[in-house]
């Protein structure tokens, strides 16, 4: 079940990144690694995990983008909660009028002084929470604080044109392929659908991210594989991955992946991700500068 976050408005299904109260997993730049769970997942990246101290274990890796500013927030499953991700442990209270700036994975954003009434008693595995003051309308993925980094507008197929929408779906079916070749699979051969995409440019550079899906629908032994692959485009050129995460198993045990923000400081972009699966979720930072790509940071969150 998608979890709902109370905006002041209304309960409303966050769409992109569905927290569960789960123990989490991260990943870092590595080889590929397995899960302990009936889905096979295949990311392009590893497992790790980094002790705060004797008793807590933080799955953290990586170091925090400053231009990211020094608090971020993403919505609990519960009421005017929000999740702190970075840092692990607050040394230092936050501002009761410290600015929020609430973020879509679009890029829409409402800016409000949300007052944050402290830290709540409640912990998401590691992770603290802080309660909130103020609801919004805006159905948000990611709130930040002070950073320089600005959100960059990644437009869904329903803001492209038809024809842009055939060459992103034909490119990530294409690169998704890729991802897939050399992993034995049932579903092997079969065509991929395109569930999800999301668009941004960087000067001359197109960048998509895209949600792929294929399945086998035996009642009695069904598959399902997700692929989750991030390509740009320099002008004219073809599309090349730049990023991939691959998960296959049931409906129910396949990993879903998530752009759930888009932000840059004019020569750096970051691309905020989630997975989110039975046996936990990720959120990672992905930054690109100078026309290089590289994981930034990772976090697990427990709830």
């Amino acid at each position: 079940m998608p979890c709902l976050f109370d905006v002041g408005v209304a309960k409303t299904k966050l769409p992109l990144m569905r927290l569960r109260c789960l123990t989490l997993f991260m990943v870092v730049v590595a080889a590929a690694c397995g899960r302990a769970d009936d889905a096979r997942n295949t990311p392009g990246i590893g497992a790790s995990g980094a002790t705060l101290d004797s008793t807590i274990t933080v799955a953290m890796t990586g170091e925090w983008p400053a231009d990211l500013g020094t608090a971020p927030v993403i919505p609990s499953d519960t009421e005017n909660l929000a999740v702190v991700l970075y840092p692990a442990v607050f040394i230092t209270p936050l501002d009761p009028k410290t600015p929020f700036a609430l973020v879509t994975p679009g890029g829409d954003t409402v800016r409000v002084r949300v007052r944050v009434t402290g830290l709540d008693s409640a912990y998401c595995g590691d992770a603290p929470t802080v309660r909130l003051s103020r609801g919004t309308p805006l159905v948000w993925s990611i709130g930040i604080t002070d950073g320089a980094a600005r959100p960059m507008r990644a437009d869904s197929l329903d803001a492209v044109s038809s024809a842009d929408s055939l060459l992103y779906s034909t490119e990530a079916s294409r690169l998704a392929s890729a991802v897939s070749v050399g992993a034995p699979s049932r579903l092997a051969g079969l065509p991929f659908a395109l569930t999800s995409l999301r668009r941004l440019r960087v000067g001359d550079t197109t960048i998509i991210a895209a949600q792929l899906v294929r399945r086998v629908n035996q009642e009695a032994n069904p598959a399902e594989e997700r692929t989750f692959v991030i390509a740009e485009q320099a002008a004219s050129a073809p599309f090349k991955a730049v990023y991939s995460m691959r998960s296959e198993g049931t409906e129910e045990t396949t990993a879903h992946f998530d752009l759930i923000g888009a932000l840059g400081t004019g020569p750096v972009t970051y691309l905020v991700l989630a997975m989110d699966s039975p046996s936990g979720s990720t959120v990672e930072v992905l930054e690109r500068s100078g026309g290089t790509w590289r994981v930034r940071w990772t976090r697990s969150i427990g709830c």
